[in-house]
């Protein structure tokens, strides 16, 4: 994601970061509604909690006792994921799901921990794009 607007704490994505927190932003109700059509029935939206937000947490999952920590990223286009090259090493969240602006239906979630595996057993290297670095990763080898 792009930089910072400001350095104050705002209570959605957009205030701190512009149209692309609010991509962001809209992206987070239908991660809720996605893994609730999974099953979950547990799933809950946390747009202005700035501890769960500092975690990268927008939605928690509880299954079995458990809390997951979901990170929803509204950027999913074309066969390759654009992982963030800052932002998954110093993730707290669980899960990251990726899911395309223009259908709602095409998404992806993986646990962030198999993601960094992935880039370091494949000593990959992040491509410089306008928004930062990112790791690419083709579809078909989420892990």
């Amino acid at each position: 994601m792009s930089e910072r607007l400001t350095k104050a704490w705002t209570d959605d994505a957009e205030g701190a970061y512009g149209e692309k927190g609010a991509q962001g932003d809209r992206g987070e109700p239908i991660g809720q509604e996605i893994l609730q059509t999974l099953g979950f029935s547990k799933v809950t939206h946390h747009p202005a909690d700035k501890n769960l937000q500092k975690k990268g947490w927008d939605l928690i999952l509880e299954k079995d006792g458990m809390c997951f920590g979901i990170d929803v990223k509204h950027n999913l286009r074309g066969q390759q994921v654009c992982v963030d090259k800052n932002k998954i090493w110093k993730s707290q969240a669980h899960f990251w799901l990726h899911i395309n602006p223009d259908n709602k239906h095409d998404w992806i979630i993986y646990k962030v921990e198999d993601m960094r595996s992935l880039i370091t057993e494949n000593n990959m290297k992040p491509t410089l794009t306008k928004g930062g670095y990112c790791y690419f990763i083709p579809r078909n080898e989420i892990p």
